[in-house]
């Protein structure tokens, strides 16, 4: 049916006054991330109200407070950094520095987008093995080296033994999949390729320990949690940021 020029008129200005935000969105060629930038940063007042606010009695309440401080936070990284870091350290609520936390989390998980999981490159077990000194030590006893990895870049060969990864020796689990050689490959995988890690390796050939300095290959896509990496690094970072690095 066609409408006559009046009504069509009436109909165009409704379409236009009805739906022109998506109308004038479509065509805009202004970046949304720009959109977001332009939402003011808040006060020291609104952000202090907004803190107060995850330690609210109702649940609903610290969820919605949360909910609006990651937005602003995500919005302003660099600005509510260093805000955020320093209402962690000094707020007594546990609750509001446990939700403080996870929000500095979502800022550092991007923080090295491409950064991919470290990689060794070597098979290994659970081992005891005694050391020169007479002490016997837990160790990863290295079944295979892969070719061209990390590991055989630095010289590591089969039946050597670490005993230590950065001055933490290894340590027997709990169980089944909690064993010495799950700890010693978390802990690698949560280190970004192209970061410097150090053995301590002892070698029955020389019956002795040396220290080796290994800088970690990328993990193959085929071995990677991408999620597990991301947040084990968003982690690292955080703790950083907050001053409580592991020694």
């Amino acid at each position: 049916m066609l409408l006559q020029p009046g009504k069509f008129f009436t109909f165009a200005l409704f379409l236009l006054i009805g739906c022109g935000t998506a109308v004038f969105d479509a065509f805009s060629d202004e970046p949304e991330a720009q959109k977001a930038a332009d939402t003011p940063k808040p006060t020291d007042a609104e952000l202090a109200a907004m803190v107060k606010q995850l330690d609210a009695s109702a649940f609903d309440e610290r969820e919605r407070a949360s909910a609006a401080l990651r937005s602003q936070a995500l919005q302003h990284r660099e600005l509510m950094k260093e805000q955020l870091v320093q209402v962690y350290k000094a707020d007594p609520s546990p609750e509001v520095r446990y939700r403080v936390y996870n929000i500095l989390l979502d800022l550092a998980a991007d923080a090295r987008p491409d950064a991919k999981p470290g990689f060794l490159g070597i098979m290994m077990r659970d081992a005891e093995v005694s050391l020169p000194d007479g002490k016997v030590a837990t160790s990863i006893s290295v079944m295979q080296v892969v070719q061209d990895s990390a590991a055989a870049r630095a010289g590591l060969q089969v039946n050597d033994h670490i005993i230590a990864i950065d001055g933490r020796e290894m340590q027997a689990g709990d169980g089944i999949t909690d064993t010495a050689s799950a700890r010693f490959s978390e802990y690698v995988r949560g280190k970004p390729a192209q970061a410097e890690v150090e053995l301590s390796v002892f070698s029955p050939r020389r019956r002795a320990v040396n220290k080796i300095q290994i800088t970690l290959g990328e993990r193959p896509d085929a071995l990677s949690n991408s999620d597990y990496y991301k947040r084990t690094l968003a982690n690292d970072i955080v703790k950083e940021w907050i001053g409580q690095q592991d020694k």
